[in-house]
């Protein structure tokens, strides 16, 4: 006969709590969490980017593509509409990183209450 209850570790070690940060209760865990490290903060700017890029920025580039007349001497031709919409991404990205444009840092600073810096 088979059995399976070697296999798992007992329900004593996986249910043990975790020590709080320094005032040993639930706030402090809490405080704890918010600090963010210099990498945690990156990832929050860059996930912030991205959402602005992808929510804000591609929208507004394929409308105005959209909108931009197709003359002959602007036209990409075949390849414009093949590839536009990947220009658009590349484009939106570029901008949502770029040092002059903050509404990413103001999304993650707000996402994670404040814990993440403008770049200056």
């Amino acid at each position: 006969m088979l059995s399976i209850a070697n296999d798992f570790p007992p329900l004593s070690t996986l249910a043990a709590p975790r020590p709080a940060a320094n005032r040993g209760d639930f706030s402090g865990a809490l405080d704890a969490a918010r600090e963010l490290d210099d990498a945690a903060a990156e990832r929050a700017r860059d996930a912030a980017n991205q959402l602005v890029a992808s929510a804000f920025i591609a929208p507004l580039l394929a409308e105005v593509r959209a909108s931009a007349s197709k003359n002959s001497l602007f036209h990409g031709g075949r390849a414009e509409e093949a590839f536009g919409q990947q220009l658009d991404t590349i484009l939106a990205d570029g901008i949502a990183a770029s040092a002059n444009f903050n509404l990413g840092d103001a999304v993650a600073g707000r996402l994670t209450g404040g814990k993440v810096d403008a770049r200056g």
